[in-house]
């Protein structure tokens, strides 16, 4: 147990209390707009939208991060390999374990063994929240490099996860 896996437990804990924290803010969500109130039913799709932009910003300031002296990438595909080699060890220790692609801007990227979902109980309460945050993680990142997506999660069992990403427009010339 080194400095690393200290930080590493500290930002998980932090994370799920996170995760928390916004499923319970927004349980019963009422904003007020020109002097019209209006109650939000579904606070759970609002908490999933909040997690999902922070890990947008956080995924685009951090692979703005990486790249800046990298030169740019010529492909699509080459983006997206270096998302499952290079800036996912980076944010979770470990690497993607498959990545498929149908050749038509659709790309599965399998994680057996998803770091934050490891450590939890296999319950639904907060995972569709936990994989909000990932999927942001990626679109932030896929957007900054220049590939236009939209980014779902899938669990099949616990801790595997499948992320899918489905290419927009492309920003190449």
């Amino acid at each position: 147990m080194g400095e690393i896996d200290c930080s590493k437990q500290a930002f998980e804990f932090l994370f799920y209390e996170v995760i928390k924290y916004f499923t319970n803010q927004t349980k019963n969500v009422c904003f007020k707009f020109h002097f019209i109130a209006v109650q939000l039913s579904d606070g759970h799709a609002t908490a999933m939208h909040l997690i999902e932009n922070m890990g947008y910003r956080i995924g685009q300031r951090y692979i703005e991060k990486m790249t800046r002296n990298l030169p740019r990438f010529t492909s699509e595909i080459d983006i997206v390999k270096y998302i499952c080699r290079i800036y996912w060890p980076h944010l979770f220790h470990k690497a993607i374990d498959s990545l498929k692609t149908n050749n038509a801007d659709v790309y599965v990227l399998l994680d057996s063994a998803f770091p934050f979902l490891t450590r939890i109980e296999p319950s639904q309460q907060y995972n569709s929240n936990i994989l909000a945050f990932a999927c942001g993680l990626l679109r932030g990142a896929l957007t900054s490099l220049g590939v236009n997506c939209i980014v779902n999660a899938e669990i099949s069992h616990v801790p595997s996860c499948k992320f899918v990403c489905f290419s927009l427009i492309k920003f190449f010339l």
